[in-house]
């Protein structure tokens, strides 16, 4: 789905003879709507991921939580139960790292308003979704509300699944709690309108 999301786009630029799109190149418009649909799709990929594992022990048998109806025995739960773990062991943890990780290899070039108008267009261009909304000495600040988001959409999923929602739901309330602290403490966000 991320990797088709540009492409109507992409597409009209190249059949108006276009070179660019939204000032990138067509190439760099695309790598960076996929990075960013993937990373708008990691909290919802992990919450079903738990969904998917959560188990619930009825009598003798056990049963998805999210839906009663299928045994963990059945055959296509098994599918399931693998496709989740494949992806808790390789999206789930490495998209969020290479993310990261390309802020910190480039962090010569994010550091300073003088160095983020010196860095290479295409540095700007694919990672600025990740700290452009960010002063330059916060530029790794959406780790924090990365963190933040997985851990509301871990508690999300399992406070469908639970009897008794509220200790899960105390949890989120200190989770968000927690972020606003940060969020005042630090004053990380360059506009103040967005912090």
């Amino acid at each position: 789905l991320a990797l088709l999301l540009p492409l109507p786009a992409i597409g009209w630029a190249k059949g108006r003879s276009h070179a660019r799109l939204c000032g990138a190149t067509l190439r760099s418009a695309y790598l960076s709507t996929v990075i960013i649909a993937l990373w708008l799709l990691h909290p919802a990929v992990l919450g079903e991921c738990v969904l998917a594992l959560e188990t619930l022990r009825v009598g003798e048998r056990k049963y998805v939580a999210a839906d009663l109806s299928v045994e963990t025995s059945d055959p296509a739960y098994a599918t399931t139960r693998s496709l989740a773990l494949v992806l808790l062991c390789t999206y789930v943890p490495l998209f969020p790292c290479c993310v990261f990780g390309a802020l910190y290899r480039h962090r010569e070039h994010l550091r300073s308003k003088a160095a983020i108008s010196r860095a290479p267009a295409w540095v700007r261009q694919r990672l600025y979704y990740f700290y452009g909304s960010f002063k330059p000495e916060f530029f790794l600040w959406e780790g924090v509300g990365f963190v933040h988001k997985a851990l509301l959409a871990v508690i999300a999923a399992k406070a469908s699944v639970v009897l008794e929602p509220g200790v899960p739901l105390f949890v989120a309330s200190w989770v968000v709690l927690s972020q606003f602290v940060l969020e005042v403490r630090y004053q990380a966000y360059d506009r103040k309108l967005e912090g």
